[in-house]
């Protein structure tokens, strides 16, 4: 990671705007970015109702994200690679999680999809350190093919996988 621990953006900026040292989109709906050697945990900003792609990638140092209820998507690659994360719930309301969205999250070891999510993209959870992942019961799947069944690989350990639960419509 970079060594940048917060972010400002100038007043007159039509796009974006900072809060907390952390960059949304000016109407506040977007999640645009975390700084990379941000140590602290973040509470992103009620309202928000997307997570932009890569918006937390390479925050290597960052162990706990609080989202809003008002989450509705998380993007691509999301949180990619924050290795240190160790608490996140997903919100009640959240309907798609982009692909490889936790990708090498390998300090996560325990999440629940939500019953309103309906799609999850390819290798959401590739290179995770999950012992425990839960789906809620949902209506209309949609999964990529290699959404669930990719968590095994160099950097996870599959005989730590103690649970893995899906909705009877998976």
């Amino acid at each position: 990671s970079t060594g940048v621990s917060a972010f400002s953006v100038a007043g007159q900026n039509s796009a974006f705007v900072a809060q907390d040292g952390c960059i949304y989109s000016k109407d506040k709906a977007t999640f645009v970015r975390c700084a990379p050697a941000r140590r602290d945990a973040v509470r992103i900003a009620d309202g928000v109702t997307s997570i932009a792609p890569r918006a937390f990638d390479g925050c290597t140092a960052l162990s706990a994200i609080e989202l809003p209820d008002s989450v509705t998507e998380i993007g691509l690659l999301a949180f990619g690679s924050c290795a240190s994360l160790t608490s996140l719930t997903l919100p009640k309301q959240l309907a798609v999680i982009g692909k490889q969205a936790f990708f090498g999250c390998t300090s996560l070891q325990s999440l629940t999809v939500p019953a309103s999510t309906i799609s999850v993209g390819s290798r959401a959870f590739y290179r995770c350190a999950l012992t425990e992942l839960a789906f809620a019961q949902s209506e209309g799947w949609h999964y990529g093919r290699k959404t669930v069944f990719d968590l095994a690989d160099s950097s996870t350990n599959p005989e730590k996988f103690n649970f893995l639960l899906f909705p009877d419509n998976f």
